[in-house]
């Protein structure tokens, strides 16, 4: 099939028209994608004023500061945590102590095992704290036993509190004796 020059003619406008709405086309959308740019570069200019670069050093210090605080708060944290074997070894026989001796243990508190010297030899110390309350014998005997269950323990204190008495030799109220007890139980580590 042959084409008249009419034909070409008609068919060169036809492609030109077409190509010339398809560059148009993609002209207008390079027009609205540059206009949305600038747009957001002048967003960005905006914010990049208000952004004062003297505020950088404040800010890092007050960053650093949270960070420290944070810090801080972790390592409490993790010695909170980390309750030493040697504090519950010694708590479990402080407990059948006093249940041999019918004395109620109220409070135990342990910090940390440090480092310590026990007649010039380097030794784990790892230090209790122990309020009990029972009769005063009761007290005492627990205070001996305790101290005495440990061959490297130090008794650092002892304070009893005595409810009371009335002039017949009975007590005011039902209260019970109390002994605050400080100990020291030192552990070789060797060389």
């Amino acid at each position: 099939m042959k084409l008249s020059k009419t034909s070409w003619l008609f068919l060169a406008v036809g492609i030109f028209a077409i190509l010339g709405a398809s560059l148009g086309l993609a002209y207008a959308q390079q027009v609205s994608e540059q206009s949305r740019l600038e747009q957001e570069l002048s967003v960005a200019q905006l914010r990049f004023d208000k952004f004062s670069t003297e505020e950088l050093p404040s800010r890092q210090e007050g960053l650093e500061r949270r960070l420290a605080q944070i810090n801080w708060g972790l390592k409490t944290a993790e010695t909170r945590l980390s309750q030493p074997i040697e504090s519950v070894e010694a708590s479990d026989t402080l407990f059948v102590i006093a249940g041999h001796y019918g004395v109620e243990i109220i409070e135990v508190s342990s910090s940390a095992p440090t480092n310590g010297q026990l007649k010039g030899v380097t030794c784990r110390v790892l230090p209790l704290a122990v309020q009990v309350k029972g009769d005063v014998t009761s007290l005492i005997d627990f205070v001996i036993n305790w101290a005495g269950e440990y061959s490297t323990g130090v008794v650092n204190s002892v304070e009893i509190t005595i409810p009371q008495l009335t002039g017949a030799g009975e007590q005011e109220s039902e209260e019970e004796a109390t002994a605050n007890i400080r100990m020291l139980i030192y552990t070789y580590v060797g060389d």
